[in-house]
């Protein structure tokens, strides 16, 4: 019964350890994404204020 006990216990913690890295790589991969969104929108930023001073 104990083994039983142990083994549920061990599997809980692999399975909530997987989850909190795939949510990890989840964030960092969002990050950076917005980051690459964020310099685009500087971009297009730049370029509207150019329009406005034609």
């Amino acid at each position: 019964m104990l083994l039983v006990k142990v083994t549920i216990m061990l599997l809980l913690l692999l399975m909530t350890m997987l989850l909190l890295m795939m949510r990890w790589r989840r964030r960092s991969r969002t990050r950076n994404e917005g980051d690459d969104d964020d310099d685009d929108d500087d971009d297009d930023d730049d370029d509207d204020d150019d329009d406005d001073d034609e």
